[in-house]
């Protein structure tokens, strides 16, 4: 194998990791806000900020 096709497996690699980074991240997000049952835009950016 040459430079370019490790290059290229490592850059793919990456981007499934980040991809799937940002699956479970956003799923768990969406959890915390369907267990406190807020509805609104403003809820959810309030009780962000307060909450963490």
């Amino acid at each position: 194998m040459n430079l370019n096709m490790i290059i290229g497996y490592v850059v793919i690699a990456a981007g499934i990791g980040f991809m799937t980074y940002l699956v479970l991240w956003s799923r768990k997000t969406i959890k915390k806000i369907a267990e406190k049952d807020l509805n609104s835009a403003r809820e959810i950016i309030g009780d962000f900020r307060n909450g963490r």
